[in-house]
C-alpha cells in the first residue's frame, strides 16, 4: 500500500490512480487556450466516470506559454483517490479525496514520489469529505 504523510501531518493512502495523456484526444495541430480549458473541464467528467461523485480537487497546472498562441499543459494527467483513516470531523469513520494534477512524463521518477511531490501540500481538512465504512 502506498501511503504518505502530507505536510500538515495527515497520513493518506492511495486507493487507486488513473494515468492519462493530456492531449490524448487531440487529433492534429497545437493546443490553444480553449483546448486547454476543455481538457481541464473534461477532467471532472473523466474522474466522475471512474470514481463516481466523490469530492475532486484539481491542482492548477503550470502552463508553458513560451509560445503565447499555443499555451501547453504538461503532457500527463494523474488522478489519485486518497483515503485517510482519520475523518475531517469526528463523527465519521474516515475521509477521502480524489486529486488530479498535471505533470511531466513519469519515466524518470518512481510513481509514488511523483504523487507525493504533487499532493503533499493539499489542505486535506478543507478539501476532503468524510465517509462511513
Amino acid at each position: 500500500m502506498i501511503s504518505f504523510d502530507l505536510n500538515n501531518g495527515r497520513n493518506v493512502y492511495v486507493d487507486s490512480f488513473f494515468y492519462d495523456r493530456t492531449y490524448s484526444g487531440l487529433m492534429e495541430g497545437k493546443p490553444v487556450k480553449w483546448v486547454n480549458d476543455a481538457v481541464i473541464e473534461d477532467l471532472e467528467h473523466r474522474v466522475a466516470r471512474i470514481w463516481g461523485g466523490r469530492r475532486h480537487h484539481i491542482i492548477p497546472p503550470v502552463i508553458d506559454d513560451t509560445d503565447p498562441e499555443h499555451p501547453q499543459l504538461p503532457p500527463v494527467i494523474i488522478s489519485v483517490m486518497l483515503t485517510s483513516f482519520k475523518p475531517v470531523k469526528n463523527e465519521a469513520d474516515s475521509s477521502l479525496l480524489v486529486v488530479s494534477f498535471f505533470c511531466d512524463e513519469i519515466t524518470d521518477k518512481p510513481l509514488p514520489k511523483i504523487i507525493y511531490e504533487n499532493i503533499r501540500t493539499i489542505s486535506w481538512d478543507d478539501l476532503a469529505e468524510d465517509f462511513y465504512w
